[in-house]
């Protein structure tokens, strides 16, 4: 086998309302209903777990992830010292498994008071992003699609942003996405590409997959972000302190 010789880019950023159901009653006269407001509970893995009603807009709350920077980054000697090795955050598998038990018991208010649950966007946001993010498909052979950062923005005026990064080749490094508007900017989402390419004997991709050391830099204060890692088909909530939970790109859409 080929040794392998990861790289990345250069990080840079220059920077539901109520849905009317109708229903047929018995004697064929339509009846408008409400949908009603839930929040839904997924375990670390981003499996569900339980849900309640709320008076609020529906949510969606993951437990804190357990793995660590080890198993998120890698323990190759290259990924330890890479300079753009980002960092985990995570809780005690025993503290993750006394949230989730107190979530299937539906002792939900005792779950929040763990502090161990992470609020996901919206459902309709992250089905947009992900629909978008998934024109990198995974796989690492495209030369374009596979190869460039790609990023959503929504702002503070309610606007949505989508942008397509420029394609780069992962042995040379330089994918990135540049956001205008920084400080307007409420919610802010990109992919890192899953391109793989030969140099030489050399394999090189794109590295990491989590979010990197310049991403957990930029995040405001008190605010969560999220990335994509295409190579790895996984989904990373982030704050500046590190990854706070990992799930699948299908349950993160759903």
């Amino acid at each position: 086998m080929l040794p392998e010789k990861k790289t990345f880019r250069k990080a840079s950023l220059i920077l539901l309302a109520l849905l009317p159901l109708l229903v047929s009653s018995t004697n064929s006269q339509p009846i408008l209903r409400t949908q009603e407001k839930i929040i839904i509970y997924l375990d670390r893995n981003g499996n569900p777990i339980g849900q309640s009603t709320t008076s609020e807009d529906s949510k969606t709350y993951i437990v804190r992830t357990t793995s660590n920077t080890e198993e998120l980054y890698g323990t190759e000697a290259y990924e330890i010292h890479h300079p753009l090795r980002g960092r985990s955050s995570p809780i005690l598998i025993k503290d993750a498994d006394k949230t989730e038990q107190l979530i299937k018991i539906k002792k939900f208010e005792e779950a929040f008071e763990t502090g161990n649950l992470i609020l996901l966007r919206p459902l309709w946001e992250r089905k947009a992003d992900t629909k978008f993010m998934i024109q990198d498909d995974g796989s690492g052979i495209d030369a374009v699609k596979n190869s460039r950062e790609n990023a959503s923005v929504v702002f503070q005026n309610g606007q949505r942003l989508q942008i397509l990064g420029n394609a780069c080749d992962p042995c040379v490094g330089g994918a990135e996405t540049r956001v205008p508007g920084g400080d307007s900017v409420s919610t802010y989402t990109h992919s890192h590409p899953s391109r793989r390419n030969k140099n030489g004997n050399e394999t090189c991709m794109f590295y990491p997959q989590a979010p990197s050391s310049e991403d957990l830099k930029i995040v405001p204060y008190r605010q969560t972000r999220v990335v994509f890692g295409r190579a790895t088909d996984k989904v990373y909530i982030y704050d500046s302190s590190g990854v706070l939970a990992v799930l699948s790109t299908e349950n993160y859409s759903h």
